[in-house]
């Protein structure tokens, strides 16, 4: 409230276990800032939720049952559907879901980011954490725990950075044995919770150590664990070209990129990945081992460019099958290249949710089972860091279907050459070398 008060752009930072009541804490908050305000000039206080409907609704239900129950008149409950009035003041509640349209509301009582574990980095800073620049009001964050890179343990640690600087409490975390001590059934529950999904210091439950506990998971919500980067990093070097041996079989996956973006601050590329598939047993049924060798990319490569340049590439590297994306702007060079090789050379992969969910589940199968690596990086090789840091830095979400949605975030930059490389993984499982197969008549 002090921080709310003050109007020094004060950053706060609330952590409590789930069910802990935080909305109880931050409705009373919102409450006391309207009554003081409610008979000067307009003042607006705003807070976003990762959704509209239930999150951000479920507040201003909340703040309304809060007024209503310190004696304040039903005419505060007008809204228009997302806002609370009391006088002069009001609180607009919005949603930082990519669709969402946000009123470019100044907020000077206060701005609040409930769950800001799963609120949207890019909202957050487009949309939403400008409304208190011209006012200097304070924000407030509200979550648990989850991952070492949401939006809230981003700002906690920038919150502990500045306590360490000038030792103001800008931190407050409430675990469920301090929420206990005040409401001993509330620990009743927590315990059986532990019990019931396992949990241990050795044998530790994500859930259980992020929503309880406030523990940050290192790597939560990323697509690959460092077990998984360990197992993608390989000991075999780059090639310029294909061996030799006549085992070797040549995958390709190419992720196509928009053409005239050179000039471009940071242009999605257009990625040509080349990979060696070795088929252990062949004439079984047996997963391929992929070693990407090659990767090649380009920044704004004209389309007519890139009809000459792949198969130039693909000839020389004599691939036995390329998947290509065919998606939007994809679609023409992934006709052209199966026009030319034909489709027991060449598969076009339109993206959707399921084809992309199905890539992401085969780039993991393949990651786990020991059987996807990259090339040993040689000095300053920029294309091997650029793939790792792709690697390193893509999220996943299950979705409640089951599907795997994938992506490396905007604000992290692209994952083109992620996609390519899964791409070349199907291309390996679509490419085993054909076997030639007979009866044999006894004479």
């Amino acid at each position: 409230m002090q921080a709310a008060l003050e109007h020094t752009a004060g950053i706060v930072v609330v952590r409590m276990s789930r069910q802990a009541g935080k909305n109880e804490i931050s409705a009373r908050a919102e409450a006391t800032l309207m009554a003081r305000a409610m008979a000067a000039t307009r003042r607006v206080g705003v807070k976003a939720a990762p959704t509209q409907v239930p999150q951000a609704m479920r507040s201003l239900v909340r703040l309304s049952a809060h007024l209503r129950a310190c004696g304040f008149p039903r005419p505060f409950l007008t809204a228009g559907g997302d806002q609370v009035k009391l006088g002069a003041s009001e609180w607009y509640f919005g949603s930082g879901e990519a669709e969402a349209n946000v009123v470019g509301a100044t907020a000077d009582l206060l701005l609040e980011f409930d769950e800001a574990q799963d609120f949207s980095l890019e909202k957050h800073d487009k949309d939403y954490r400008p409304m208190a620049a011209a006012t200097a009001c304070a924000t407030v964050y509200y979550g648990t725990a989850w991952t070492d890179f949401d939006l809230l343990e981003t700002v906690r640690r920038s919150a502990l950075e500045a306590e360490a600087r000038d030792g103001r409490r800008r931190v407050f975390d409430v675990p469920w044995p301090r929420v206990a001590e005040e409401v001993p059934a509330y620990g009743l529950f927590v315990e059986a919770e532990r019990a019931r999904l396992g949990h241990t210091p050795s044998t530790p439950h994500v859930a259980f150590a992020t929503q309880y506990e406030l523990k940050t998971m290192a790597g939560a919500g990323r697509l690959f664990t460092p077990a998984q980067l360990a197992l993608l990093q390989g000991e075999h070097p780059p090639q310029e070209g294909p061996a030799s041996a006549s085992h070797n079989v040549y995958v390709a996956g190419l992720d196509v990129g928009g053409a005239n973006l050179a000039q471009a601050m940071s242009p999605d590329e257009t990625v040509l990945t080349i990979a060696r598939a070795r088929f252990p047993s062949r004439g079984k049924v047996t997963e391929p081992i992929v070693e990407a060798v090659a990767q090649y990319a380009w920044a704004g490569l004209d389309h007519d460019q890139a009809r000459a340049e792949m198969p130039r590439l693909l000839d020389h590297w004599r691939v036995g099958h390329t998947v290509v994306d065919a998606t939007g702007i994809g679609e023409p060079l992934a006709t052209s290249l199966l026009a030319r090789y034909g489709e027991r050379k060449v598969t076009a992969l339109k993206f959707t949710a399921a084809s992309k969910s199905s890539l992401g589940y085969d780039l993991l199968a393949a990651v786990n089972c020991g059987a996807l690596r990259i090339w040993r990086p040689a000095d300053n090789d920029a294309g091997h860091r650029a793939l790792w840091a792709q690697a390193r830095l893509a999220r996943q979400e299950l979705r409640l279907d089951g599907r795997l949605a994938w992506h490396v975030d905007q604000a992290d930059g692209h994952d083109d050459r992620l996609i390519s490389l899964a791409l070349a993984v199907r291309a390996a499982s679509r490419g085993a070398p054909r076997v030639a197969t007979g009866r044999r008549f006894d004479q």
